[in-house]
């Protein structure tokens, strides 16, 4: 058998390789898993930041309505323009979880007052508040003390024939 010829030893050699490099050997495959490990832990990690961001955007987006809607209230003299500290804040459709508070202070312009309406949102598993507000809304006004807003008195007396 000695016989053989060179090609075919050759050829049965190459064929043992093939057969060898067409499995995979087990650091392949542990570092495949590893990177899928990797890949599947950044992914959930920027899945769970991008809710976190979802919901923080959505609080503060619910607090700029609240706090606008407070300060649309007191502006059309719904609210009395008066400083007010934590009061729950109704809305059309009841109350809801929002605080707000009203603070009033002289402005640089005279004849002028600066609003600030501050909300926070209340916790109703715990129904604990904070002393910092979630939002504020900053607006001049003319004093009300001033009475600018009253028209003036007027005659009701009529001179000459009618109109």
């Amino acid at each position: 058998m000695r016989g053989r010829c060179l090609e075919c030893q050759i050829s049965s050699s190459m064929r043992h390789k093939e057969i060898r490099r067409t499995a995979l050997s087990l650091i392949e495959v542990v570092l495949a898993l590893t990177i899928l490990a990797m890949s599947v832990a950044y992914i959930s990690q920027s899945m769970q930041l991008a809710t976190d961001n979802a919901l923080r955007s959505q609080k503060l987006t619910q607090a700029e309505l609240v706090a606008e809607s407070v300060m649309n209230q007191v502006v059309a003299g719904v609210l009395p323009a008066q400083p007010v500290t934590w009061t729950p804040y109704y809305s059309a459709y009841g109350s809801t979880n929002w605080n707000y508070s009203l603070q009033i202070m002289q402005a640089e312009a005279g004849g002028m007052v600066s609003l600030q309406v501050a909300v926070q949102q209340i916790d109703p598993n715990l129904g604990l508040i904070e002393t910092n507000g979630d939002f504020y809304v900053n607006r001049w006004i003319i004093d009300p003390s001033l009475a600018l807003d009253v028209p003036p008195e007027t005659d009701n007396t009529t001179t000459g024939g009618a109109y």
